[in-house]
């Protein structure tokens, strides 16, 4: 696991690594619907049945998107600090 640090109630246990690294690879801003989970468990069927073996179905959809809006709002963090950390470089240039 790398060396970030993530929200007590989304820690990355082994069994959801693959889960956070699909949702991580996602091109999209808006939260995964149902059908494309269960199609990438469907593709997945050794993760699906793991995670199957240990959560009812219902969990694993709620988690599974509740983990994506946790991603989406890191992202758009990130991207809010990358427009303001320049703006705020510009404004101490024309300061001095």
């Amino acid at each position: 696991m790398d060396s970030r640090m993530y929200d007590h109630r989304f820690q990355r246990t082994d069994q959801w690594m693959p889960v956070y690294a699909w949702l991580e690879s996602l091109d999209t801003d808006e939260v995964i619907k149902s059908k494309d989970v269960v199609d990438w468990l469907t593709s997945n069927p050794e993760i699906r049945d793991h995670l199957y073996a240990r959560h009812s179905r219902y969990h694993l959809m709620h988690y599974i998107k509740k983990c994506h809006v946790k991603i989406l709002k890191r992202k758009e963090k990130q991207v809010i600090l990358l427009i303001i950390v320049p703006f705020t470089q510009l404004s101490v240039s024309i300061c001095k």
